[in-house]
């Protein structure tokens, strides 16, 4: 199971790719939001067939391709994209994938559930749009 507190840059780089594609209105291709990016093109054109793969994201190929929303911004939620990448995020307090220490709680426990919690809450509050509408 996935770690909300520790977010793949892999997600990071979704995040980003699919608020950047929202923000220019239309399509863009894999180089452009790469440079953008300052990302790999290779990496990135996983991480945009996986969103593709998610019903996020619209491919069209061609010399004026490119991908696009597949809905509209206001409806893709932060969380959308998370589970898509990651999958369900945990909610438990430990640190590790499994508990190591023995305790029937982990040392770190509330401050962990608190930290997930409060992630989640914004990931699934939190649109495209939202992100687009900051950055203007």
């Amino acid at each position: 199971m996935s770690d909300p507190l520790k977010i793949t840059e892999a997600t990071a780089l979704a995040f980003h790719a699919v608020v950047w594609i929202a923000s220019s209105g239309g399509t863009m291709t894999t180089a452009h939001v790469a440079k953008s990016l300052s990302a790999s093109p290779a990496h990135l054109a996983k991480v945009l067939q996986k969103m593709v793969h998610a019903g996020l994201l619209t491919a069209t190929r061609g010399p004026s391709g490119g991908y696009g929303l597949a809905r509209r911004p206001e409806t893709i939620m932060l969380s959308d994209i998370y589970e898509s990448m990651e999958s369900t995020p945990r909610s438990d307090g430990c640190l590790f994938a499994a508990p190591v220490c023995g305790n029937a709680d982990c040392i770190m426990g509330p401050s962990v559930r608190e930290a997930r919690r409060v992630l989640w809450e914004y990931l699934q509050k939190t649109s495209v749009a939202d992100l687009v509408q900051q950055g203007s």
